[in-house]
């Protein structure tokens, strides 16, 4: 029996660790690894998707208007500054938004000979979970359900109720307390074992598979703790009381109506130009530091779609940088369209508790999103509204800030956080997104006061 021993890199709040499993790489007549443990079945009398909808398309909806050449200009050196002084690189996509002017640049490569574009779309990992509480909101303003709800309550009548009555998923917990991350549910990605690769490959998929990945007993609710089945279960919801898939949702509530382009994978498919994962290689078996997808291809027919079904809209929405820009400051700022300004209010005053660590910076946590006090060269601070992602091969930060009334998006293909160990690492990581971020900042606060 052929098998391969993987490592793969799980990161939360920022913190990245190594996780081994050993995959039985035998495959049956369809290609798919076959494993003697129990395997994840489709939920009865649920749809499973066999085949995602279109694919996204990136053409300019929109004729943006442009900041000044000198802001460019600031802008662009500080990209090209921190990209050239890291080491371990594939490519990187950077843009910012401000009512209707956009900029937009990109540099290094998307793959192997490949440039990257900032039509290039990207992954952009946990960044993905600012779209849910948006959508959450807008159903309970319609009256479907309350923040008190229970998950027992809100999921009456979807075909996999019967599993938030376990040891497992907490029936009690309330919508409030999954937007919160304080829930107390523990994360269905923890054990990369046969069951997990077996949801990747199976010839269907639907987001309640992912349930039945869950192994630790959950904790009394109340305190902050980061799991992806809090963002799974608010999908979940959603779609139940939207009545349709939730890519479906989000290009109809948002998408569409805010001229963003975006998809969902693995219900949206993905864009052929994608850019490709890039890190460590020895993880995977190999050596150095390259192309990820290209270590899975042996038990993978569809790296993008595959991986993503573990990921959804925790981390499964691809787009470019400049859509992403777009996004925040249509969620975020009061010009934006993304929400009425009292759901605006309560999304931005949803944050309770003191700060966490996360992505390397003490933030605030609310519903899915975090607010950043930014520490800049010049001694001064702005607060910041966002998410930051990272893992399996992208690493992102989308942040908008009220007092410049900017949005950055910062994309990049690649995650390094592991590599290297000291502080002498130059690796892009997210620590170097955040040093764009703070450039890009003061960059413009200087050239705005001009």
């Amino acid at each position: 029996m052929a098998a391969l021993t993987v490592s793969f890199e799980e990161c939360n709040n920022g913190a990245c660790q190594t996780v081994t499993t050993t995959l039985d790489t035998t495959t049956t007549n369809s290609g798919i690894p076959t494993s003697s443990e129990q395997k994840v079945q489709p939920t009865e009398s649920s749809q499973p998707i066999t085949v995602p909808d279109a694919a996204p398309t990136f053409t300019v909806l929109t004729q943006y208007a442009a900041f000044p050449d000198d802001v460019k200009k600031a802008f662009q050196s500080s990209v090209d500054t921190r990209f050239k002084a890291a080491t371990e690189k594939a490519g990187i996509s950077v843009a910012v938004y401000q009512d209707g002017r956009l900029w937009e640049y990109a540099t290094g490569n998307a793959k192997s000979a490949t440039p990257m574009t900032v039509d290039t779309p990207m992954l952009i990992r946990s960044v993905s979970k600012t779209l849910i509480a948006p959508l959450i909101l807008k159903q309970i303003e319609t009256g479907s359900y309350k923040l008190s709800d229970t998950i027992s309550k809100v999921l009456d009548g979807h075909p996999a109720h019967n599993l938030v009555n376990s040891n497992f998923i907490n029936p009690e917990v309330t919508v409030a307390q999954l937007l919160r991350m304080r829930s107390g549910l523990s994360d269905y990605g923890e054990d990369k074992d046969a069951s997990y690769t077996f949801v990747q490959t199976s010839e269907s998929w639907e987001p309640s598979a992912l349930l039945h990945l869950v192994r630790s007993p959950y904790r009394s609710p109340g305190d902050y703790w980061y799991s992806n089945t809090n963002t799974l279960l608010l999908g979940m919801i959603a779609e139940h009381h939207g009545d349709q898939p939730l890519n479906r949702l989000l290009k109809q509530t948002f998408f569409d109506p805010l001229e963003i382009s975006a998809g969902l994978l693995p219900q949206d498919g993905a864009p052929v130009n994608t850019a490709r994962p890039h890190g460590d290689l020895r993880l995977w078996g190999g050596e150095g530091f390259g192309d990820l997808s290209e270590m899975t291809i042996s038990w993978l027919d569809d790296w993008a779609l595959q991986t993503n079904r573990t990921t959804w809209i925790g981390g499964g929405v691809v787009t470019t940088a400049g859509n992403a820009a777009h996004w925040g400051y249509e969620l975020f700022s009061e010009a934006g369209r993304a929400l009425p300004p009292t759901l605006r209010t309560q999304l931005l005053e949803s944050f309770v508790g003191g700060p966490i660590p996360m992505a390397g910076a003490p933030q605030l946590y609310g519903y899915h999103i975090t607010k950043l006090a930014l520490e800049l060269n010049d001694g001064s601070s702005l607060t910041m509204y966002g998410h930051p992602g990272s893992g399996l091969g992208f690493t992102a930060i989308l942040y908008y800030s009220p007092e410049l009334d900017i949005s950055v998006s910062i994309l990049a293909n690649s995650h390094s956080n592991v590599r290297g160990g000291g502080p002498e690492n130059t690796a892009l990581s997210q620590a170097t997104l955040y040093s764009v971020l703070r450039d890009i900042c003061l960059q413009y606060a200087i050239t705005a006061n001009n």
